[in-house]
């Protein structure tokens, strides 16, 4: 383990100050941790805005190398004046901290920052897209309404010299309306890194049946009402398989899953079991053959897809932004349509004929992890951000 590197609160001025802000605790410390670690190794004075303190673990890993400032979370259904109450409350603090840089991790906390840009005077500001949410999947007008002014937003952000912006797939850059670039301050990272020894391959339980798994959040963008039908489907056909859904629901989002639907998973389904929520997600992988991320979109790169391929775990995806860029039809897994229980199905099966797969696209998933998404390379990338000698340089 890398020692850990502290920061000293009576360092002199010259020390960068960075400060992260967050809308969900636990998800930035689940998700982000290369890049504490890459503020830690620049020798930055380090300050989480959360809207919670960390759990004694975490508070016990990052004693010393972090102060966490509790702020109000934004959540989506809050009344303007509310919300706008808050970006005030988030800039106050910032004003006290006097960040060097400042990174926003979400769309609200992005959407947060550029509100409050003109009141801040930071050297440098970085926007982390992790997925355009369900304003950019759904269809409402209201929907509609919040995506072009968030966009708008974005786009007159990317004009300033000072801000830079970290996508997690090729698509949401120009979704956005950011027109594609070399400069250093435009950079693309494959999701948010995963740690290669924690996720190992492992041999796996004895096929049949075929056990396939699915993590997350239960959303309805993430896709898993397809992922029980297709299985139960394949189940009433004679297929020995299996469906373990793991993951808890998610109130703050727009479109939760209800109590309602997961006892329908569970009760009206053949062959789905539902799990609920498990922190040891490396053994969830050493027990099943296959991962399953159906998601309809608004994702960045789904950090559980990385965890399964770094385990050696094949998968089966949509064709939406982040799953596509990572996965290679044919060759970590396959690629389906969005919304089609039938190709979902038609994934499936090629593993129950072909159990050689397994091994093979599982091998192709862990070297692809290895190759671009590990917290090494993630971090890296986080380091050259927070060296602010660099410049809005070409990217080779």
């Amino acid at each position: 383990m890398k020692p850990k590197v502290k920061f000293n609160k009576r360092a002199s001025s010259r020390t960068t100050r960075i400060a992260f802000l967050a809308n969900d605790t636990p998800f930035f410390f689940r998700h982000f941790i290369p890049a504490i670690e890459a503020a830690a190794a620049v020798q930055a004075q380090i300050f989480a805005l959360l809207p919670t303190t960390p759990d004694n673990r975490v508070r016990s890993r990052f004693a010393g190398s972090m102060e966490v400032l509790e702020t109000p979370q934004m959540r989506r259904k809050s009344p303007s004046w509310a919300f706008a109450r808050k970006v005030l409350s988030i800039v106050s603090r910032l004003r006290h901290v006097e960040p060097d840089i400042i990174v926003g991790y979400s769309i609200r906390s992005i959407i947060a920052l550029t509100i409050a840009f003109p009141l801040l005077n930071a050297k440098r500001y970085v926007f982390v897209v992790t997925g355009l949410g369900t304003t950019d999947i759904a269809s409402s007008q209201k929907s509609r309404f919040f995506r072009a002014i968030f966009y708008q937003l974005m786009r007159l952000a990317n004009r300033s010299s000072r801000v830079w912006f970290i996508f997690e797939n090729q698509s949401d850059a120009s979704r956005i309306g950011i027109p594609p670039t070399k400069r250093m301050r435009h950079l693309n990272l494959m999701g948010a890194g995963v740690d290669p020894d924690e996720f190992q391959p492992e041999s796996k339980p004895r096929a049949p049946p075929l056990r396939l798994a699915t993590v997350g959040r239960l959303v309805w963008s993430k896709g898993t009402d397809l992922a029980a039908e297709a299985v139960s489907s394949l189940v009433k056909e004679g297929y020995e398989i299996s469906l373990d859904i793991y993951g808890s629901p998610d109130p703050a989002n727009p479109l939760p899953v209800k109590d309602s639907t997961i006892g329908e998973w569970i009760n009206n389904h053949h062959g789905v079991h539902y799990r609920g929520y498990v922190e040891d997600v490396p053994r969830i992988w050493r027990e099943h053959h296959v991962g399953i991320f159906p998601t309809r979109g608004g994702e960045g790169l789904p950090r559980a897809l990385l965890e399964a391929a770094a385990s050696g775990v094949p998968t089966v995806v949509t064709r939406v932004p982040g799953c596509e860029d990572f996965v290679r039809d044919g060759i970590e897994g396959f690629i389906v349509e969005p919304e089609s229980v039938e190709e979902l199905k038609s994934a499936i099966k090629k593993f129950v004929h072909d159990p050689l797969l397994i091994a093979k696209l599982g091998q192709a998933s862990r070297d692809r992890v290895l190759q671009t998404a590990t917290n090494e390379i993630v971090q890296r990338r986080y380091t050259s951000i927070f060296s602010l000698e660099n410049g809005d340089r070409r990217v080779a």
